[in-house]
């Protein structure tokens, strides 16, 4: 550290220029990057360049370079998972979430209100559990009964609930569609070729189930039988191999679909001609939620804040969160009724 000190201290009686041998000093390492970097690794030098920017308000918080590495590295083996058939119940957790390699969980536990005493004829097997009167008011008796859906090679991403289905993404670049009657697999969509990451349902005169992708591309499908095996259409954000595409998505009244993207923009779609019509602007890293209520879209961000929009010419409305002491807590999702605001954070804290 002294030998450095000294030889800033000389530099700058010598008055150097510091901050051209800092850019050339950022070009050999830009060199660098790309020519030692795998392609599957050179997303994460724009990071890295961001990290060791001139001045060090422009740096990325740490948590978003983890967050970066982890999305690079972490990748799903989905090709020597164990076979389906060999996956059984073994006193799973309830209303787990998750389903896959990656999770502790290697099945997935749908719950829902037992009204009848079980008699023995059920034709999936079931568990009945015991839960606390004041978690669920509606669950007579505090008996639930979960079902086990396998039907996903890996982690489960997304639900969506419509039309009498219920709609489950995946790791898998599957939309599996469950059948709310009896529990059974109806259909799987498979027309995404990167992993699928959000799914919504449109009720509207033709319902649609919409789901897109971290590789940018999103699927519209008809929800009503017979499925079919095509989406109607496939649209497609500017790709970019900094940014991981579609992270949320929301459909409004106005016939408009809302993504939330990697690239830290949110774009709306017209559902009429199917067109871009707007992209919103303004987040520092990437939305990760999104949500509509009484004409205004909020939108959660890895930059820790929550931006409110309206939808009739979408303009800023205002910024949650900006100038809180949280704001580099990551928003991982985002709730809204006509008078409240619920947002919660990857380090724990809940925000209304």
């Amino acid at each position: 550290m002294r030998v450095y000190l000294r030889y800033i201290i000389e530099c700058d009686e010598m008055h150097c220029d510091f901050f051209g041998w800092y850019t050339e000093w950022m070009e050999r390492i830009v060199c660098l990057f790309e020519c030692q970097l795998k392609p599957e690794f050179i997303p994460l030098s724009d990071i890295f360049c961001k990290c060791l920017d001139f001045n060090p308000e422009n740096r990325s918080p740490v948590i978003e370079l983890w967050k970066s590495l982890r999305e690079v590295m972490v990748k799903p083996d989905i090709d020597v998972l164990t076979n389906l058939k060999q996956v059984k119940n073994q006193h799973s957790i309830p209303l787990c979430l998750l389903f896959g390699e990656l999770c502790l969980s290697k099945c997935l536990s749908i719950c829902r209100a037992n009204k009848q005493s079980s008699d023995g004829k059920d034709d999936v097997e079931d568990e009945i559990l015991k839960v606390g009167k004041d978690v669920v008011d509606s669950i007579p008796d505090g008996q639930i009964k979960c079902i086990d859906l396998i039907g996903h090679r890996d982690c489960i991403t997304c639900f969506a609930i419509g039309g009498g289905f219920l709609f489950s993404s995946s790791f898998d670049k599957v939309v599996n569609v469950w059948s709310l009657q009896d529990y059974s697999h109806v259909h799987a969509f498979k027309g995404h070729e990167q992993r699928v990451t959000a799914v919504i349902f449109v009720d509207d005169e033709q319902p649609m189930c919409i789901s897109g992708d971290n590789g940018g591309a999103i699927c519209i499908w008809v929800a009503t039988v017979p499925l079919g095996r095509e989406p109607i259409i496939k649209l497609y954000e500017q790709k970019d191999w900094r940014y991981s595409g579609i992270h949320a998505l929301a459909v409004s009244g106005n016939n408009h679909l809302y993504t939330g993207s990697g690239d830290k923009s949110i774009k709306a779609w017209s559902l009429q001609d199917y067109t871009l019509s707007c992209t919103m602007t303004g987040h520092k890293s990437v939305v990760s939620s999104l949500v509509i209520c009484k004409e205004v879209l909020y939108s959660g961000s890895w930059d820790g804040t929550v931006r409110l929009w309206c939808l009739s010419d979408h303009s800023l409305l205002a910024v949650l969160g900006e100038n809180m002491p949280s704001n580099l807590n990551s928003v991982l999702s985002v709730a809204a009724d006509e008078d409240s605001l619920v947002v919660a954070h990857e380090n724990g804290i809940v925000e209304m």
